[in-house]
Parts: C-alpha cells; sequence; structure tokens
C-alpha cells in the first residue's frame, strides 16, 4: 500500500460503477410482459466529457461493454471497456483500451471468442488505420494493441468483427481509394493469440463508386457473411426546363444506395456472388447482419423512400437470408409499428426462436429521440414496439442490445446526462412480472490470518432490501445493505467458499448465488507478522532470512508487509507498487502498477482518520492503470489498497 500527498489542492473524485442488468424473457416479450427490474441507470457514472457508442459483448458467464470516451485518456476520444459478470453486472472501473492516446480512438467494436469463458477481442479506428487488441480468458490484455490493416494510405475507418467457428477472428472496414473508386469494403484474418492468417483481402465484386459501412456474422458453415452499402450508377437523368427544353447545367448521374451481401469461408475465400439484398425502390442503410440459434442469417436495417418527401421516412426493416446461397429468401418485414417519422440504427441480438432489435426512433419518446424494441420471431414481428428507456428529456440515441442466454438480454444506449451535463452511457435492465433479481457473483479476498474481504455487485433491484453473505461449512451468514464486508475470527490458512443471497423487501431470501473460494493468510508459526508460506515462496526455508513484517529486505522502501499488501515481490526491488500524479492539458491523473488479474481500490482521505472509497475497485488487466482527478483546493491523501 502506497500513500501520495497532494498540498493546495482537494481532489475529491466520484467513479461510481452502475451495473448494466439482466433483460426480458425473450421467449415471451410482449408490451404487456415486461416490467423494468430497477431503474435505468448510468454505466461507469457521471464521467467528465461525452461517452457514446457504446457495443456490447455477452455470454452465460459475463462479457464486456465498450464506448467512446473523453476521460479514456488525456487527447480526445480513447476507448473505455468494462469487464461484466454472468447478470452483466460489474464491481469494477472502467480500464481503457488504447495504447496509442494522441488523436482519437474511436467507435469500437467486441466480440467474444468462446462460448466458456471471456476471451474476447476489440477493434476499433484510430487517425485512419484499423486497430485491435485481445484480451485473455481471465480478462488481462493478451496483446498490445495490433494494426490490422496492411493498406495505411487514405482513410479506414468504420471497423467490425466477428469470431468464426475454428476460433479465427475476421475484421472487415471501409477503405478510402483502396480498390480505385471511393470507398471499398476489406477483410483480414487473425488467429485467436492476434497473429495475421491472412493478407487483407476485397470483399465486393464490384468496386465503383461507394461501398461502406459494413456488418458481418459468423454463418452456419464456419465462416462468415458480409453486408454492406453499396451505391449503383442508376442511369443519367436531364433536367428539363419548363420551356422544354434540356438544361445542361443541371440533372447528371442517378444511383442506386443498396444493401450487398456475400458468403466468406474461414479463410477469406469468396464462396458466393454477392447478392442484391434490398429494393432498389429505396435508399437502405445501417445494416446488422446476425446469425441466429437455427444457423439462419437475419438481416435489419433501415430504409426510406427513394426520391419521395413522405411524414414516413426511414424505417427498419427484417430481410431473411438463405445460410446456403446468401440471396434473401422472402421479401423484407416492416419490424416498427410506429410509422411517423424517421426509425434508424437497429441492432439485434439472437434470442431463443428469434431475435430482439432495437433502433432509435424520432420524437416518440416526449422529446427528441428514444431508444425502441421488439422481438422477431419466424421472420415476424411479435410485439408492440417496446419503449426502452425511461429518462425522455433530451437525446436517448445509439441503442445497443446483446443476449446473456436464451432468455436475458441486456439493452444500451447514449444519452444526455443533466448531472454531467455531457453524454453518458446508459442502461435498463427488464424482466418478466412475476421474475426477481438472480443473486449476482461475489468476490473473496484473504485480509489477514483470521479474516476475509467479500464484495459483490449491487443488485439495482427496488425489490432487493439487502444482501445475505453465507459462508464455511456450517453455513454461517451475515446480512447487510452495503455491498462489500469483512469476516472475521476466521482461521488461519484455511480455505472458506462463500456465496451471496438477495433478501428482499418482503423478508425472503433468493437462491444462493455460485459459490467461490478465498483463503486467510497461512499460519505465522514464528510469530513475525507474515505468513510463514508466503516467507518461504521468496526466500526459501531457511527462517534466518525472513526479515519479518516491519523488515525491508530487497531495500526498496516498503516493508515487508506492504509488499504483501501490494502483491510485489519482496525480494526484488525493482517490483514495486508506486503511485503517482501527472498532468496532461490542465487535467490532473493519479497512475498507479498492476499485476495483470489484481484488483484495487483507491481511496482518499483529508485526515488520515477516516479513509473513503473512490469509486468501485478496478480491475488490473495490463501494467498499470490510471484515473482522472478534479482539482479543488486543500489537502488530499491518497493510496490504493490491493483487494487481491
Amino acid at each position: 500500500m502506497i500513500c501520495f500527498m497532494q498540498h493546495m489542492k482537494r481532489n475529491i473524485i466520484i467513479l461510481t460503477i452502475i451495473s448494466i442488468c439482466q433483460c426480458i424473457d425473450s421467449t415471451n416479450i410482449c408490451a404487456s410482459d415486461l416490467a423494468r427490474n430497477g431503474d435505468e441507470f448510468l454505466i461507469g457514472g457521471n464521467i467528465p466529457g461525452d461517452q457514446s457508442n457504446q457495443n456490447l459483448a455477452m455470454n452465460k458467464l459475463g462479457g464486456y461493454i465498450t464506448w467512446n470516451d473523453h476521460h479514456a485518456d488525456n487527447d480526445g476520444l480513447g476507448i473505455s471497456l468494462l469487464r461484466l459478470d454472468e447478470n452483466a453486472s460489474s464491481v469494477f472501473e472502467p480500464i481503457t483500451v488504447n495504447e496509442t492516446t494522441t488523436g482519437d480512438q474511436l467507435d469500437a467494436q467486441i466480440v467474444l471468442l468462446s462460448d466458456v469463458d471471456l476471451s474476447a477481442v476489440v477493434v476499433w479506428e484510430s487517425k485512419g488505420d484499423i486497430y485491435a487488441r485481445f484480451i485473455s480468458s481471465e480478462g488481462v490484455f493478451a496483446t498490445g494493441e495490433l494494426l490490422v490493416n496492411e493498406t495505411t494510405d487514405n482513410t479506414q475507418n468504420r471497423p467490425v468483427l466477428a469470431s468464426l467457428d475454428n476460433g479465427n477472428v475476421v475484421f472487415a472496414w471501409s477503405s478510402l481509394d483502396q480498390d480505385g473508386s471511393h470507398y471499398g469494403v476489406f477483410g483480414r484474418v487473425f488467429s485467436a493469440n492476434g497473429n495475421p492468417q491472412t493478407a487483407e483481402f476485397g470483399l465486393s465484386q464490384e468496386t465503383d463508386y461507394n461501398q461502406k459501412s459494413l456488418s458481418i456474422s459468423p454463418s452456419e458453415n464456419g465462416g462468415f457473411y458480409a453486408v454492406w452499402v453499396s451505391e449503383q450508377l442508376a442511369g443519367i437523368s436531364d433536367s428539363v426546363r419548363r420551356n422544354g427544353r434540356i438544361d445542361f447545367f443541371s440533372g447528371g448521374r442517378q444511383f442506386d444506395v443498396v444493401l450487398k451481401g456475400r458468403h466468406f469461408d474461414t479463410a477469406g475465400n469468396a464462396t458466393s456472388d454477392e447478392s442484391v439484398l434490398s429494393s432498389t425502390d429505396s435508399i437502405s442503410s445501417n445494416p446488422h447482419v446476425i446469425n441466429s440459434e437455427d444457423g439462419s442469417l437475419g438481416l435489419f436495417y433501415s430504409s426510406k423512400p427513394k426520391g419521395k418527401i413522405t411524414d414516413n421516412n426511414w424505417d427498419i426493416y427484417y430481410q431473411s437470408i438463405d445460410a446456403g446461397s446468401g440471396s434473401p429468401e422472402a421479401k423484407p418485414i416492416l419490424v416498427n409499428s410506429i410509422a411517423y417519422g424517421d426509425q434508424f440504427a437497429p441492432r439485434a441480438c439472437a434470442t431463443d426462436g428469434g431475435f430482439f432489435v432495437t433502433w432509435t426512433s424520432l420524437g416518440h419518446d416526449g422529446d427528441s429521440s428514444g431508444i425502441y424494441g421488439k422481438s422477431v420471431r419466424d421472420g415476424v414481428p411479435v410485439s408492440k414496439d417496446v419503449l426502452i428507456n425511461t429518462t425522455t428529456s433530451g437525446r436517448q440515441f445509439l441503442g445497443n442490445v446483446a443476449s446473456v442466454d436464451d432468455e436475458n438480454l441486456v439493452v444500451t444506449w447514449s444519452g444526455f446526462s443533466s448531472t454531467s451535463k455531457s453524454l453518458e452511457v446508459f442502461g435498463q435492465r427488464f424482466k418478466p412480472l412475476a421474475g426477481r433479481a438472480i443473486p449476482s457473483h461475489v468476490y473473496g479476498f484473504g485480509a489477514g490470518f483470521d479474516s476475509v474481504n467479500v464484495v459483490w455487485p449491487d443488485a439495482h433491484d427496488e425489490s432487493v432490501s439487502g444482501y445475505r453473505i453465507t459462508y464455511g461449512a456450517g453455513n454461517s451468514f451475515i446480512d447487510t445493505e452495503a455491498t462489500s464486508l469483512t469476516i472475521s475470527d476466521l482461521k488461519p490458512g484455511q480455505v472458506y467458499n462463500i456465496s451471496l443471497s438477495n433478501i428482499y423487501a418482503d423478508g425472503t431470501v433468493s437462491a444462493d448465488s455460485v459459490s467461490a473460494s478465498t483463503q486467510t493468510w497461512g499460519i505465522d508459526a514464528n510469530e513475525d507478522g507474515l505468513p510463514d508460506s508466503w516467507q518461504s515462496s521468496h526466500f526459501g526455508i531457511g527462517t534466518s532470512a525472513w526479515k519479518g513484517a516491519d523488515g525491508d529486505s530487497d531495500g526498496d522502501g516498503a516493508t515487508n508487509l506492504e509488499e504483501l499488501l501490494a502483491g510485489t515481490d519482496p525480494s526484488n526491488p525493482a517490483d514495486s507498487l508506486t503511485i503517482a500524479m501527472y498532468e496532461v492539458n490542465n487535467q490532473s491523473w493519479l497512475s498507479w502498477t498492476t499485476i495483470e488479474g489484481g484488483i484495487y481500490q483507491l481511496q482518499q482521505t483529508s485526515s488520515l482518520n477516516e479513509w473513503q472509497n473512490i469509486g468501485a475497485p478496478r480491475f488490473g488487466a495490463d501494467s498499470h492503470d490510471a484515473v482522472q482527478i478534479q482539482n479543488n483546493t486543500d489537502l488530499s491523501i491518497y493510496r490504493i489498497v490491493r483487494l487481491k
């Protein structure tokens, strides 16, 4: 544990992490069956600057959410990532994904690499190129940031990605002038450990004019299916004056703007010709293609009549796609029930028997824009348009959705916070009317010879009034309204199983969460204040080399007890937990070293009498971490406490 004191400024940080939570029963999702499971909440809290363009990846074990973040680094936009547990809740703070911090890093997409762990990969745009970073199954970074595109001339943007059945990852993006005519669409395959498996390759057969705005999805054959917006020359139109003469200074080329799709194998080789997926009588945009649980492909997109001015402008359509040929299976189906105005930017996830799709709707939630959603099963919309957001003042836009399992969904969006006066990432959970919140995961860490610390996410459910932590073979328990506690009077070196239950306002108690194991410090036979097992692992079995808790075996200024608490090597002076303050662009930051997989809590005090937690615990995904702090007058003292 290291303290850092700053005079003349008082830095108060409020970085509260509020969890994303479990959503609805997707097999029975009609407007009358939905109940809000807790209030609408902020994901990551009120963070300075704008947070937007969030993206989700989830499975039954948990997942991640990313977003564009003005607070992530010290120069423009950066990419923030928040780890989620199996209930889409988190006890950690967001971390920064990008290593390059100059300029803007934006438009991140994330995908999980497995159904049985939390390995993942994030892709984003940085200064006209495409970068990616891989995450291990333990949630730590497995690579640094990697340049994905080989061609670096002009601009590469709007990256997307998909995880393939063979474990590889395909990235795709738009590239300016690479195919000889405006924007083209390109891809490249990497292995699950971040090694390129192919050179970059073109996706479209047609290269004239613009091919852009990609969406890709794994397909039933093990490869992937790509969809993009394509401009096609429809013909030449002359402008005719009222007197019947041609006006040579008007008119010109007319274009169709349609969606095209094409199948590829795991190596990026095309296995079909490109198919036109939308009508030339309309302008189509915002494609989102997704693979359903039965292997069929569904395409959601925005479309509006071509060359017409109507009250009903952009709408959401669903198109089923043949998994073999890649061609449309039937006519597109109108998804939204609300017709007036614009409905656009659909995002969908697979559910049991179909899909759930969200979109942005202008002018229907009582103000500027709101997030709506509905279920589509067997190619047919089966519910009314459901308003997702509760806050209707200002803009709520760019919704996203992810499946946790066959029944549970997570919905997020960008919206204006009246507290931070900036854009933040919001979430809302839903549940069946008869449902109740499932207890989340619980984390335990040894805190001494006779004690362990236990932490868990807030349930964010109005019906939950408290929590019960059960521990030990005798099923002892402690009830509390907090989200952390210390269990004392335990035996040294003993492993304890702990589990979490929700206590409801009516007095009933839920089933236990999945149990976790934690261990107190080992026996201290020589009574020098340190666990003997820890000392022998660092200094050998000869006790004459053990200097005890107050000793400094490596001469780095930290006592052996402080090294134990910090998780550092007491025999290596280069291994230390350090905290420092620096300023960039008149913004103050605190940074500290971390151990990958460690969990840390930042604390602050002005008197040394009482320490206050600064936000939630933070997960060590790299070798360092940092937070921005607010500058005020007065004295502040900070410290880092390692929880694991």
